[in-house]
């Protein structure tokens, strides 16, 4: 992909919106829906330890009849964590995104927690980008059907 020359600590957001892995999922929700934000940062102490989005509260949550109230942040997290350097080119970003199919990248180096750069924050300062976006996205999603298909194959 091309390198556009803009680096995601200038499209990064720094106020990331954080949880701890006690909270509950049912806090997780209302700060969710008070901040308009996507998805929370589940952090021990400073260092950032997994994430919760909307689909998680869906699937993880909702879905699976667990109370909202009593369960912990750290029962419904993605603790499969990627994050992306600060000086990284945003098409690097989209690139990653792309191939572990998420829309929301913790900015850390070495442990420490810089932002939060997303696929709507991207778009807006490159709406040009949404196209190539768009691309890897389905390229990724085509390449998991035919993961799919062979293991059903016995391939």
């Amino acid at each position: 992909m091309a390198v556009t020359g803009i680096s995601v600590m200038d499209a990064m957001t720094t106020q990331v919106i954080t949880v701890t892995p006690e909270q509950s999922a049912e806090d997780c929700a209302k700060i969710m829906a008070a901040k308009r934000v996507g998805s929370v940062l589940v952090l021990k102490g400073n260092r950032p330890i997994g994430i919760i989005t909307e689909q998680d509260l869906v699937r993880k949550l909702m879905a699976q009849g667990q109370n909202p109230a009593t369960t912990p942040a750290k029962d419904i997290m993605d603790d499969r964590l990627v994050t992306i350097p600060r000086d990284t080119d945003i098409s690097e970003a989209i690139a990653l995104m792309a191939k572990h199919v998420i829309r929301h990248l913790p900015v850390a180096e070495d442990g420490k927690l810089y932002g939060m750069i997303t696929a709507k924050d991207i778009l807006k300062i490159e709406p040009a980008l949404i196209d190539i976006m768009a691309e890897k996205f389905r390229l990724r999603e085509e390449d998991d059907k035919y993961e799919r298909l062979g293991r059903i194959r016995g391939k």
